[in-house]
């Protein structure tokens, strides 16, 4: 008994999927406002001029509140 080929059904071949559209661009995001300068802390009694100069200056970057104190004090 000898084996008959099969005939081979040939399936169409399936068609190209489409490019998917480009993904629209994220909107940028809105500028964080400026922060609030922080008031400036009142005279301490008896300051000497120098000393009140310093209550007035601004933190330099970099340094913390805590430097800025100690050398008022």
């Amino acid at each position: 008994m000898s084996q008959q080929p099969q005939p081979q059904i040939s399936r169409g071949d399936r068609g190209d999927r489409g490019d998917r559209g480009d993904r629209g661009d994220r909107g940028d995001r809105g500028d964080r406002g400026d922060r609030g300068d922080r008031g400036d802390r009142g005279d301490r009694g008896g300051a000497s001029r120098s000393d009140s100069l310093l209550l007035y200056t601004r933190n330099p970057p970099g340094y913390s509140v805590e430097c800025r104190d100690r050398f008022v004090l």
